[in-house]
């Protein structure tokens, strides 16, 4: 997905005050993502997801704050193109923070991991996606957290070990 940079102003705590209220006005609601199987499943973005995405912790994930809140503008879009790759069960945090198999699980939620990639400025990004789903049939899946991370793409190798397209390896 193209990304354009954002356009949020100001220091990095203005800047995320700034997203938040954009993204409470543009990307709260229902939208569609696509499950393993190749079927579409609704879920929501709402005012507390929000606030996850744009929480210290969740911006920390990201490679830096300027690809974190520009991947918020599109994230509707970013989902919907994004590949889902696990669903497991909600597994509770151990005494070591670590959510493992051998933890207690949380039989009421399924956790769906998604990855997509954006380009930014002409950088490449991978973006993963966590929803959650509730056993509650009435219940929309939620959209609970994403980050960022910049991707390595080696060139593409030529044929005399010269690159003339200057194009990566993957987008040959």
């Amino acid at each position: 997905v193209q990304v354009p940079k954002h356009d949020f102003t100001g220091t990095g705590k203005q800047a995320i005050e700034k997203a938040e209220e954009w993204a409470k006005d543009n990307i709260v609601g229902t939208h569609t993502a696509t499950d393993l199987n190749g079927n579409n499943y609704q879920y929501n973005i709402s005012g507390n997801s929000i606030k996850k995405f744009l929480s210290s912790s969740a911006v920390g994930k990201s490679d830096n704050l300027g690809v974190h809140l520009s991947v918020l503008t599109k994230l509707p879009e970013v989902i919907e193109h994004s590949v889902e790759t696990e669903i497991h069960p909600d597994y509770a945090k151990g005494t070591d923070g670590k959510r493992v198999e051998a933890n207690p699980v949380n039989s009421n939620v399924l956790v769906h991991r998604l990855f997509g990639a954006v380009n930014i400025d002409g950088k490449i990004y991978r973006v993963k996606t966590t929803i959650r789903e509730f056993a509650d049939a009435n219940t929309n899946a939620n959209a609970h957290s994403y980050e960022v991370t910049e991707i390595e793409l080696f060139e593409a190798p030529s044929a005399n070990g010269e690159n003339t397209t200057s194009q990566p390896l993957a987008m040959t």
